[in-house]
């Protein structure tokens, strides 16, 4: 009764989290697209065995039996990758996949990591949690060579949303009043652009653009040579500003030396370059070696937090998507202009310049919406702007590209302005 009691409670656990079974194995289908690539695609997935280190190796099993028979979201169209008509013939194909003895599987695996040690459950199985990367272009040659049918898409394309995979510039953090010059040419910090060389190979590695740095600085010297009284943060600015790229990251890089050895310590930081918002953060320190180099311990913290740090910026910048950006517009009048902000547009049915900015807000602001902080007859403060992150096209926008949607509707009703944008800050002059 006992034993029947167990058995009944293990199967009530199984249907519950969602098990399969194949191959003489049980598999937990609950994989998810992490982030998908040209090649291959990062897949988090767990799996369950009553040895605690075979829970581990079920994941990754259990990530391609998912992939095969139910389908993993943002894969293959979402579809199985093995078509239901060739579910009768693939099974030699899939007991060979499968096969403990020559685990061919993880011939198809670029590499796997715990997130955490696998856990003990009620019914004395161990579960493990995994990310692990799937050649997938790969696994489809391979079943095609096997003559295993995979999937076909939909004869009418599906439109998927596409992960933006931002630009990046490395960039020092700033200490001791110093500025970008001086940290990228002087000496003294030569150990600091070691580390950002290596956070700039991390990236390059995973397949994101990147603005060099070096490059950017000595175009925005040319750039300013007739400003004169450039103060550092203005200097710094432009740097930032005229890169051209979504996402800048600062390093700090730091080390110590006894006679046990050398440890050394990373802190990586990404901020959106148009708003100023925070994407990640992500420090490490390593362990004292003995026999280590400077370069070794900056290899080693770097290679422990980047592929954490390259998911949160990649999730917070799949999230725009949905939230849009927060813009702030001040609108003035310049000190020779004749009209004002209650000045009436004819074109615009005789409303007050500051109620037809309010009506097209209206209408360009996401889901319409925005607050108005205060108006006077020479300045209007919208303070909080929700924008949509993409344009219908589907690019990424920033104040720049709202700054000049308000620039274009004001020239069309034949008013003269400048603009100017800081940050996530949207200044307007009306000069008419």
């Amino acid at each position: 009764m006992i034993n029947n009691l167990k058995t009944l409670s293990i199967l009530l656990l199984f249907s519950v989290i969602g098990i399969s079974t194949a191959w003489g194995q049980t598999y937990t289908n609950d994989a998810t697209l992490v982030q998908k690539k040209k090649l291959s695609a990062v897949v988090k997935a767990s799996g369950m065995h009553e040895k605690k280190k075979e829970a581990t190796l079920m994941a990754v099993k259990s990530a391609f039996d998912t992939y095969f028979n139910y389908g993993i979201v943002g894969l293959n169209d979402d579809r199985p990758l093995i078509s239901d008509a060739a579910a009768a013939n693939s099974s030699a194909y899939l007991e060979r996949f499968f096969d403990d003895k020559s685990k061919r599987y993880l011939s198809f695996v670029a590499t796997y990591e715990e997130d955490k040690n696998p856990k003990k459950l009620p019914n004395n199985m161990y579960k493990a949690t995994i990310t692990l990367e799937i050649y997938t272009d790969a696994l489809e040659k391979d079943l095609s060579r096997n003559n295993v049918k995979t999937s076909a898409l939909s004869a009418v394309p599906k439109i998927q949303e596409v992960v933006y995979q931002p630009t990046i510039m490395v960039v020092p953090y700033k200490q001791q009043n110093r500025g970008y010059k001086e940290i990228l040419r002087e000496a003294e910090y030569v150990d600091l652009r070691n580390a950002i060389t290596r956070v700039q190979d991390a990236f390059v590695k995973k397949g994101y653009s990147i603005k060099d740095v070096m490059a950017v600085l000595e175009a925005t010297e040319k750039s300013m040579l007739l400003e004169s009284n450039s103060s550092v943060e203005s200097f710094d600015g432009h740097i930032i500003n005229s890169s051209g790229s979504d996402v800048y990251v600062t390093v700090d890089a730091g080390y110590s030396t006894n006679a046990a050895g050398i440890s050394g310590s990373i802190a990586l930081v990404a901020y959106e370059r148009a708003s100023g918002k925070l994407l990640a953060s992500k420090q490490a320190n390593t362990q004292r070696y003995a026999k280590g180099t400077l370069t070794d311990v900056y290899r080693i913290a770097i290679g422990s937090i980047i592929d954490d740090f390259m998911k949160d910026i990649t999730s917070s910048y799949a999230k725009k998507a949905d939230l849009g950006n927060t813009f702030v517009l001040r609108v003035s009048t310049g000190n020779m202009a004749t009209m004002d902000l209650n000045s009436e547009i004819a074109s615009e049915g005789g409303y007050p310049l500051s109620d037809v900015l309010r009506k097209w807000l209206r209408q360009n602001a996401l889901n319409g919406n925005f607050h108005v902080q205060g108006a006077t007859r020479d300045l209007v403060i919208f303070d909080e702007i929700q924008v949509a992150a993409k344009t219908q096209d589907g690019h990424f926008q920033d104040a720049n590209d709202f700054a000049l949607n308000i620039f274009t509707f004001l020239k069309s009703l034949g008013i003269a302005c400048d603009k100017r944008v800081d940050g996530n800050t949207i200044y307007i002059t009306i000069e008419e």
